[in-house]
This record gives structure tokens, sequence and C-alpha cells, in this order.
């Protein structure tokens, strides 16, 4: 009987640290998890632009004019045209948010710089809308020309 009672309470403890070494390595886990996305959510990023403030708002108006012509081109509907339009913006919203936080100091620049992004935004989503509008449209009058022996419009691949 002495020898059963030994064997179970090794049991026991061995129960109770394969338990506590689980619940060790799992908080350890979500611990670390946690840390690294409240970091990614909380933290400024740094500026990568090396240009001055007025430069890069102007750098910002051209990308998205140039974005919003890209996008308008495009006939294969809203995640294609969203593509190209995100796709040829040179500053990514993470830059956008660097940029602000550069000339924060600059209160001209600053609020200009929040207009341009309120106004990057309302592009965005005219894109996404008007392609779900627009996109039939433009397939039915490819297929029409295509029928009817038409050349299509030349596509303009670079806009200044």
């Amino acid at each position: 009987m002495d020898e059963v009672s030994r064997l179970r309470a090794a049991q026991r403890t061995g129960r109770r640290f394969g338990i506590a070494s689980f619940a060790a390595i799992m908080s350890t886990f979500i611990v670390v998890c946690s840390v690294q996305i409240l970091y990614q959510g909380f933290h400024a990023p740094e500026a990568h632009v090396n240009m001055d403030c007025r430069g890069a708002v102007r750098q910002v108006i051209r990308d998205i004019r140039h974005a919003r012509a890209a996008a308008e081109l495009e006939v294969l509907g809203e995640r294609a045209a969203m593509s190209k339009f995100r796709n040829a913006m040179t500053l990514s919203p993470t830059d956008l948010r660097a940029l602000e936080n550069l000339c924060r100091h600059e209160p001209g620049i600053a609020q200009a710089l929040k207009a341009v992004d309120e106004w990057r935004w309302a592009e965005e989503n005219a894109v996404r809308y008007e392609s779900v509008d627009l996109a039939p449209s433009r397939r039915r009058i490819r297929a029409i020309e295509s029928n009817l022996g038409l050349a299509s419009p030349i596509v303009v691949t670079s806009i200044p």
C-alpha cells in the first residue's frame, strides 16, 4: 500500500507540474502577443520621408490626383480600382501618419496635411463607389467596341 500511495503522490506532483508548465508557457505567449499588438497600435511610426513638410503636402496632392486618374481607367471592378488607387500612392498611410507627427509643429502645414488626408479618404471612397457603378458599363462599352471593330481608347499608364 505504501508503494501505491507514493506512486499516486508522484502522479499528482507530475500533473501539477505539467499544468503549471502549460499555464506558464501560455501566459508568456499571451503577454508577449498582447504587448506587440499594443505597441503596434499605439506607437507613433518613424518618419521615412526625406522632404520638408511643404514638399510632402505637394507630393501627397500629386499622388492623390495620379491615383484617382489611374483608378478611373480600371474596368474590372471595385477591388482592381482600389488596388490601382492604393498602388499609385507613393506614400503609405503609415508615412502619412509619420508626416503628421513630423509637421505637427507647423500649424498651417499640419492643418493642410489633415485636409489633404481627408480629401484622400474621400477620393478613395469615391473610387470605390464609382467603380461599383461604372465598371459594368465600362465592360459593356468595351464589348460593344470589340464587336463593332472600333478601336479602344488609348489607356494612359502614366499621368504627370
